[in-house]
């Protein structure tokens, strides 16, 4: 618990970094990084929902979080990796180090996030959060992601 709750606080506190990377070539864009970022891990998500919804059968953790499950959680993977890919253009990433770099966002990222945000310690801090930033309490659902 509390590494999956280290990695979300570091993981994401390196996203304004992004901004500020000096990479020949493509210099004054580097907004698109964070564009690419939030998109494959966001559009993902909702695609291992869908896979989850469609094909879900194997529970990866029920005690913890009974809707997530193993198709849902490779189906993310790849619609990640597949998004990645195409959103290479935008980076200053071949196809490979996007397809790579949208695999370990999706993967490694997301998942710690999720599978940390099912427990009842990430619940707890979602309330805290939900009632202290954001004004309208349905909007708990996607604070996570």
């Amino acid at each position: 618990v509390q590494w999956a709750l280290m990695i979300c606080v570091y993981c994401i506190s390196h996203v304004p970094a992004l901004l500020s990377l000096d990479i020949p070539g493509y210099e004054g864009r580097n907004v698109l990084l964070i564009a690419f970022l939030i998109i494959v891990v966001q559009s993902s998500d909702v695609a291992q929902y869908v896979w989850g919804k469609l094909l879900g059968r194997t529970r990866i953790a029920p005690n913890v979080s009974p809707s997530k499950t193993v198709e849902g959680l490779l189906g993310g993977a790849l619609s990640a990796v597949l998004i990645g890919a195409s959103l290479s253009w935008i980076t200053p990433f071949t196809a490979v180090q996007a397809t790579l770099s949208s695999l370990a966002a999706r993967g490694l990222l997301r998942q710690s996030a999720a599978a940390w945000q099912a427990t009842p310690l990430g619940q707890r801090f979602l309330n805290d959060l939900v009632s202290a930033f954001l004004p309208h309490p349905e909007s708990a659902d996607r604070a996570g992601s």
